[in-house]
């Protein structure tokens, strides 16, 4: 019987065999994992300390100031975005801010039209607006005393008193309209020469409550005329019409503290070129005039606003009937709410 066969011994007991080389490798690999759980099971998972635990910590930890921290400020809140009102903002016209001197009970509020001769007007052909002015306010229920030294007629009838003097300027000094020398120089030496002059007598005469003031579109002419030193002579300064309205217009609230003034632009005229400067620089100190504060008793009606054409003028210069009663109507709106109020009528 044949026994088994054994390797040779170079092939299994050899340490160079590969047997030997297959069993260290496992022994070496067996002991790493073996030490590293030996390493894992000795290391000691802290446990969460109880409450009781924090606060015996807390009560032995020194007492050490903490850096202060600067916090990151906070950005303000940003407003509510509102939709643009649908409507312009409403804006009272002065003329119905000023304080009223006084309410006046038992009389007509009166009323002195003061100006040249579109103020004056004739009972024939070249009318003024004061009739129908007249004529309006009384039918809006309004009790007035159209005052004055003059007394002239209109188409439309009503109070015939009035300041309105022909071709006066602006004054204060010896200004009138001529046509020298046909006119000859007895009729350019009648007194007064200008509005300024003989305001403050009017307004001692009459004591009026309002004053419709128009004045100025003679100061444009070429033709008005100046006492001199040696007489009459030509005198055309248009440029000066501003400070002349204004120094004009503080005569008469200096002289009359109390009474309402309503200072009119200059019409609209078929012989004055659009944009001329005089005459617009003269409008536009009538208005800054009239506007310039919401406390006194001066308001402004711009009159040169109403339309009118070369049909409304007489001879160029003075109203129709038709024209008259446009400019009224200017004129009405702004009288009408400020003697309304004089009246105790709100």
């Amino acid at each position: 019987m044949n026994k088994p066969r054994l390797p040779p011994p170079d092939r299994c007991s050899s340490p160079a065999s590969p047997r030997w080389r297959f069993a260290r490798a496992w022994l070496t690999a067996s002991a790493a994992a073996l030490g590293a759980v030996a390493l894992t099971s000795a290391i000691t998972v802290p446990v969460r300390s109880s409450a009781a635990t924090r606060t015996t910590r807390k009560a032995t930890r020194p007492n050490v100031a903490r850096p202060s921290t600067t916090r990151r400020p906070t950005p303000p809140t940003k407003p509510p975005v509102t939709a643009p009102p649908t409507t312009a903002p409403v804006i009272t016209p002065k003329r119905l801010l000023f304080a009223v001197p006084a309410v006046i009970t038992g009389r007509p509020v009166k009323v002195m039209a003061v100006g040249d001769s579109l103020t004056a007007g004739t009972e024939t052909a070249n009318q003024s607006y004061r009739g129908h002015l007249f004529n309006k306010l009384g039918a809006d229920g309004l009790s007035v005393d159209f005052v004055g030294s003059q007394h002239t007629a209109t188409r439309a009838g009503g109070d015939p008193d009035h300041e309105g003097h022909g071709p006066f300027g602006i004054g204060p000094d010896d200004t009138r309209f001529c046509d020298w020398p046909a006119d000859g120089d007895k009729q350019c030496q009648e007194q007064p020469f200008s509005i300024a002059q003989g305001i403050e007598a009017w307004l001692a005469a009459s004591e009026p409550d309002v004053v419709l003031l128009q004045v100025g579109l003679y100061d444009m002419f070429e033709g008005t005329l100046r006492r001199g030193s040696s007489g009459l002579e030509k005198t055309f300064a248009p440029e000066q019409a501003p400070l002349r309205y204004r120094n004009l217009v503080r005569q008469i609230t200096a002289a009359r503290p109390n009474v309402v003034v309503i200072v009119g632009t200059l019409l609209q005229t078929p012989w004055i070129s659009k944009g001329w400067g005089p005459y617009e620089a003269l409008n536009a100190e009538i208005r800054k005039i009239g506007d310039e504060s919401a406390t006194d008793h001066v308001i402004v009606v711009d009159l040169n606003k109403v339309t009118l054409q070369k049909l409304d003028f007489q001879d160029g210069f003075h109203l129709s009937d038709a024209a008259a009663m446009k400019v009224a109507e200017g004129w009405f709106k702004a009288a009408d709410p400020v003697i309304a109020k004089l009246s105790g009528r709100s």
